[in-house]
């Protein structure tokens, strides 16, 4: 009887080590996880990269800022495909980024782009990327209204 008790104890102490220790044999471990660390969103599109790019809504003015980079052989030519918030027309902007440069949109020294997509500071707001011959992916960037220290050079810069 006494053996029956110990032998039941350890096979509940045992169920309950591995219930609650086996979950993270088999979870996923977001430490391990490869992110962009940035407060905006990065894409890779082929040999295309956006890196860091958050939409900036202050009074009326609306910037989006980020840097593209090509890391291929050849320039690439991309189309940055919106609704305008304003008549909800298609707009399409194209650009070109050579082999192996970067293009900086709102820092730098470099003027940030104006679109004029839907968003309120706090959410986020979306855009297209389009090239020939590959498919349409989305792109979804947090909105921020300038309010944070963090961002104060770039919002100075965007009135220049």
């Amino acid at each position: 009887m006494f053996v029956r008790k110990i032998v039941t104890g350890v096979a509940i102490g045992a169920a309950v080590l591995l219930s609650t220790t086996g979950c993270s044999i088999t979870s996923n471990i977001a430490s391990l996880q490869q992110y962009s660390p940035s407060d905006g969103f990065s894409l890779d599109y082929g040999t295309v990269k956006f890196r860091n790019f958050f939409y900036v809504v202050i009074g009326d003015q609306r910037h989006l800022i980020g840097s593209v980079v090509n890391s291929g052989q050849d320039a690439q030519t991309v189309t940055l495909q919106y609704s305008d918030a304003a008549t909800g027309e298609k707009v399409n902007y194209e650009l070109t980024v050579d082999a192996g440069k970067k293009l900086d949109f709102g820092f730098n020294e470099n003027a940030a782009l104006d679109f004029n997509l839907l968003g309120v500071a706090g959410g986020t707001t979306s855009f297209y990327v389009l090239q020939d011959g590959t498919p349409a992916k989305q792109f979804v960037v947090p909105v921020l209204d300038g309010t944070l220290d963090t961002y104060q050079d770039i919002v100075d810069d965007l009135g220049k």
